[in-house]
C-alpha cells in the first residue's frame, strides 16, 4: 500500500506540474460556467463532455513518459507489477477528483450567490459525485487499455482514443432517459446513469431499480480493462504468467459486467416487445378505423381506479353509458382501448355478460338484442394492465415513455385511451423518416390523439401511497385512512372531455383567480416558484378572458412534471402535445426558472408556457407545416397579449414580419412566434388584422375571434377549415348588417378577409395528412 500511495503522489505532483492538467482544468472551468448561464442550473450531460477530455488528457500522462524516454525506467522500478498500474491509476483518479471538487465547489458558488434560485442541492450533490466517478473511473481504465494496445506509439494511441469516442458517441445511451437503445454490452459506459439532476418528483426515474445495475455494469466494464491492462504490464516488466487469483478477478469483473448487462438486456427485450406489440398493433388497426360521429354518443362515465404503484399496474371498471344517436339500430358497439390492458369482462347494464372480441386496440362488443334508435344503455368494462408505454426515437428504438405506473408518479394522459372510448379510432400512426446521417428509410412509431364528446364524467381512485392525485374534474371527496396506507379521491364533472391521471408527492397551492380558483401542483421545493408561475397565468387568463370569455372557468390546474417528460425524449416542437387536457403542464426545470425569464433560452421556453396557457382556447393547435387556424387564432391573441403590455409597437413588429413571410418548409426549425410560423398562421393574422384596421376596430376582431372560438368547440371531432371560417364570415356579415351597417360597408369591411379565405380554402390543404399528433423525435 506504501508503494501504491507513493507512486500515486509522484503521479500527483508531475500531473499538477504539466501544462496538460492545467488545460483541462480551465476547458472544464469554462465550459461549466458557460453552461449556468445559458441555462441557470447544472447539466449533468455536461460530464459527458468531461469524458472526451478526460480520455485525452490520461492518454497524455501515459505518453508523457513514451514522449520523455522514461517509460522503460518506469517499468524497472523495484514495485510489483499491480502496484505500479494501481498508484498511476490512483494518481490519475485522485487528479480528476480535485478537479472536481473545484468544479462543484465553483458551481455552488455561481448558483447559490450570483441566480439566488432554487436548487436540490443534495440531490445535485449525489448526482453530480456518482456521475463524475463513474467517468473518471472509465477514463482511466480505457486510457490504460489503450496503452496496452499501442505500446509506445503515441500517434497511434491518440489515433486510437479518438476513434474510440467517435464510437462511444455513436453507441451512446439516451441523454435523458439514461436507459440503452442498443445492446447493453455493446454500449461503452460513460453516460448510463444519471445524466440529469434526479428529478423532485420522480427521483432519477420511475424505474429506479436499475441504477444499481448501471454501476455494476459500468464499474465491472472497467474493471475488465483494467485487469487485461495488468496483465499486459506484468508481462512486459517480468514475463509473468497467469495466476489463479488473476483469473478469480478477471472472472468476478466478467460476472460484475454480465449481471448488470443481462438486467439491462432483458429490460430492452420487454421495451422492445412492447414496442413491436405496438407497430402491430398500428398495422391492424390502420384499416378498421369507424367514424362514430353521428352514430353512439357518450351520457357519462363512470371510472373506478385502483393504482397499484407498487406493481407498476392499474385495476379498472369502466362504466360507459351512451345513447344511438344514428337512425338505425346498431347491433355491434365498437370500442378502442390500449392493447396493454387485459379486458376481465364485458357486461351491460343488468349484469349480463356480454360477447366481445378484440383485434389490437380495438373492442367490438356484441349486444344480445339491438340497441334502437335514439335508445340507451350502459356497459360495464374491467380490465387491467401494467401501465409501461415506450415509444421511439428516430432511429425507431423503444426509448421514451408516454403513460406509466410507478412508486414514485403515476401519468396517464389525456386522449391516449387509458380508458374506454366509443368507436374504433387509431391510436397509432406509422410513418416512414429518412435517417439525416444514413438516409435509410425508418418507420416511426408515433401516437395520435384520441378525444370524445364532453360527458358528465366520476373518477373514484384508490392508491396505495400518499400521493396527491390530479385529474383536471373538480375534487368532490379526498379520504385519507388511519394508517396512510391507502388514500380515495373522487372527482366528478357534468361536462368533461379527455381525462387525464397524474398522482405525485405534489404540494398543493391555491389562489383566487376570476370566477374559480388556480391550484398549482409542485414538488416542495418549488413552492414559491408556484406562487410566482400562479401570478403570471392568472395575469394572461384575465387578458384573454376580456377577448374570448371561456364556458368551463372554475377550474384550471398548473401541473409540474419531470424534467425528462418534456425536455427530453420529447422533442420541443412537440412539447406542447404533452397537454393535460384543461390544464397547464410545465416541465420541472422550468417550473424553477420561468418566473425570471432572463436567460438566453427564456424566450423558447416562455414561448411553450403561453401556448400552454392558450392551448385552454385553442387545444388543437398545430405549430408545423402547414399549421392550422387554431394555431392562426392562438398566434394572435397571443399577440395582442403582447401588445397589451409594450405598446403597439409589438404589434406593428409582428405584423411586419407576417408581409414579409414567405413559408419555408422545414422538419424542425427554431421559431420566435406563439403557434409557429406557417403559412396559415400568416393568413390568419393577416385576416384578423384587415378586420382590426377596418370601422370595427378592437371590437370587430373581438367579436370575430368570439364565432370562430364558437365554431372550433363545436366541431370538437376535426380541426376547423377555411370553408368553416367563410361561413363565419356570412353569419358575421348578416350580424352586421342587423345592427345597421349598410350592404356597402359590409362588404368593404369583409372584402379583404374573405379574399385571403377563399384563397386558403382553394388550396384545400389537408391538415391530417400533415398533423402528426405526437412524434416521439423529429428527424433532424
Amino acid at each position: 500500500m506504501h508503494s501504491i500511495m507513493a507512486i500515486a503522489l509522484q503521479e500527483m505532483r508531475l500531473g499538477l506540474k504539466s501544462v496538460g492538467y492545467w488545460l483541462l482544468v480551465m476547458l472544464t472551468d469554462s465550459l461549466a460556467i458557460f453552461v449556468i448561464y445559458e441555462n441557470q442550473y447544472l447539466g449533468l450531460w455536461l460530464l459527458y463532455v468531461f469524458y472526451m477530455f478526460f480520455v485525452f488528457w490520461n492518454t497524455g500522462m501515459i505518453a508523457r513518459d513514451w514522449r520523455r524516454g522514461i517509460s522503460e525506467i518506469v517499468n524497472t522500478l523495484p514495485c510489483k507489477d499491480w502496484e505500479l498500474l494501481m498508484g498511476r491509476a490512483l494518481g490519475s483518479f485522485l487528479l480528476l477528483v480535485l478537479l472536481g471538487m473545484q468544479l462543484f465547489l465553483g458551481i455552488m458558488t455561481v448558483v447559490f450567490f450570483v441566480f439566488h434560485m432554487q436548487l436540490p442541492f443534495f440531490n445535485l450533490l449525489g448526482d453530480y459525485w456518482l456521475n463524475y466517478i463513474l467517468i473518471s473511473i472509465n477514463s482511466i481504465c480505457v486510457a490504460l487499455f489503450i496503452e496496452t494496445i499501442c505500446r509506445s506509439r503515441v500517434f497511434l494511441s491518440i489515433f486510437i482514443t479518438t476513434i474510440y469516442l467517435i464510437l462511444m458517441f455513436f453507441l451512446e445511451g439516451d441523454n435523458f432517459t439514461s436507459l440503452p437503445y442498443w445492446l447493453p454490452p455493446i454500449n461503452l459506459a460513460v453516460n448510463q446513469a444519471f445524466c440529469v439532476p434526479s428529478s423532485q418528483l420522480t427521483g432519477h426515474f420511475p424505474n429506479t431499480g436499475l441504477i444499481p445495475v448501471v454501476v455494476c455494469y459500468q464499474l465491472g466494464f472497467s474493471a475488465i480493462l483494467l485487469l487485461v491492462s495488468f496483465y499486459f504490464y506484468s508481462k512486459r516488466r517480468s514475463l509473468g504468467q497467469l495466476r489463479l487469483s488473476y483469473m478469480l478477478v478477471l472472472t468476478t469483473a466478467f460476472a460484475v459486467f454480465l449481471s448488470g448487462a443481462i438486467l439491462f438486456v432483458r429490460e430492452y427485450e420487454g421495451r422492445d416487445k412492447t414496442y413491436q406489440e405496438a407497430f402491430v398493433n398500428a398495422v391492424a388497426d390502420a384499416g378498421q378505423a369507424v367514424d362514430t360521429a353521428n352514430m353512439l354518443r357518450p351520457v357519462r362515465y363512470v371510472m373506478d381506479i385502483k393504482l397499484k404503484t407498487a406493481l407498476n399496474t392499474v385495476d379498472c371498471g369502466a362504466k360507459l353509458f351512451f345513447r344511438n344517436t344514428s337512425n338505425s339500430e346498431i347491433q355491434e358497439i365498437p370500442l378502442t382501448l390500449k392493447n396493454y390492458y387485459v379486458i376481465h369482462n364485458v357486461k351491460d347494464g343488468s349484469g349480463r355478460e356480454l360477447v366481445w372480441q378484440r383485434k389490437g386496440d380495438f373492442i367490438e362488443v356484441k349486444l344480445s338484442s339491438p340497441l334502437a334508435a335514439g335508445a340507451a344503455m350502459e356497459i360495464f368494462l374491467d380490465y387491467s394492465g401494467k401501465v409501461w408505454e415506450w415509444f421511439s426515437d428516430y432511429d425507431t428504438q423503444p426509448q421514451g415513455l408516454i403513460n406509466f405506473v410507478s412508486p414514485s408518479m403515476t401519468l396517464l394522459r389525456s386522449g391516449h385511451a387509458w380508458y374506454p372510448t366509443l368507436g374504433k379510432n387509431q391510436v397509432y400512426h406509422t410513418s416512414d423518416q429518412r435517417i439525416s446521417w444514413s438516409d435509410q428509410p425508418r418507420t416511426v412509431l408515433s401516437a395520435r390523439y384520441i378525444s370524445h364528446q364532453s360527458t358528465a364524467f366520476t373518477i373514484n381512485v384508490e392508491i396505495d401511497k400518499d400521493m396527491e392525485v390530479v385529474t383536471g374534474l373538480p375534487l368532490t371527496e379526498d379520504v385519507r385512512l388511519p394508517d396512510n396506507a391507502v388514500r380515495k379521491f373522487v372527482f366528478s364533472s357534468p361536462s368533461a372531455r379527455d381525462v387525464f391521471l397524474i398522482a405525485a408527492p405534489y404540494e398543493i397551492i391555491k389562489m383566487a383567480a376570476l370566477d374559480g380558483n388556480i391550484t398549482a401542483y409542485c414538488a416542495k421545493p418549488h413552492e414559491d416558484s408556484a406562487k410566482n408561475i400562479v401570478e403570471l397565468v392568472k395575469d394572461r387568463i384575465t387578458f384573454y378572458e376580456n377577448l374570448i370569455p371561456l364556458k368551463d372557468k372554475q377550474l384550471l390546474n398548473v401541473v409540474e412534471v419531470p424534467g425528462f417528460l418534456l425536455d427530453g425524449w420529447l422533442g420541443a416542437a412537440e412539447r406542447k402535445i404533452f397537454g393535460l387536457a384543461n390544464s397547464i403542464p410545465i416541465s420541472e426545470d422550468d417550473f424553477i426558472s420561468l418566473p425570471t425569464e432572463n436567460r438566453s433560452q427564456g424566450e423558447v421556453q416562455l414561448l411553450y408556457f403561453e401556448e400552454s396557457v392558450l392551448s385552454l382556447w385553442w387545444p388543437g393547435f398545430d405549430t408545423s407545416d402547414p399549421g392550422n387556424i387554431s394555431a392562426g387564432m392562438l398566434s394572435y391573441m397571443y399577440t395582442l397579449y403582447k401588445e397589451n403590455k409594450m405598446g403597439k409597437e409589438y404589434y406593428d413588429g409582428v405584423k411586419r414580419f407576417w408581409l414579409q413571410y414567405k413559408p419555408v418548409p422545414s422538419v424542425n426549425r427554431e421559431r420566435r412566434y406563439a403557434g409557429g410560423e406557417n403559412l396559415v398562421v400568416k393568413e390568419i393574422f393577416l385576416l384578423l388584422d384587415d378586420i382590426r384596421q377596418s370601422e370595427l376596430g378592437d371590437e370587430g376582431v373581438k367579436a370575430f375571434m368570439q364565432k370562430v372560438h364558437t365554431v372550433s368547440v363545436n366541431t370538437y371531432d376535426r380541426e376547423i377549415e377555411w370553408c368553416d371560417i367563410l361561413h363565419v364570415m356570412d353569419e358575421f356579415g348578416q350580424e352586421l348588417l342587423e345592427k345597421g351597417y349598410s350592404i356597402q360597408q359590409v362588404n368593404a369591411i369583409m372584402a379583404e378577409p374573405r379574399k385571403k379565405a377563399e384563397y386558403m380554402n382553394s388550396l384545400n390543404l389537408s391538415y391530417e395528412e400533415n398533423k402528426v399528433l405526437l412524434r416521439i423525435r423529429k428527424v433532424h
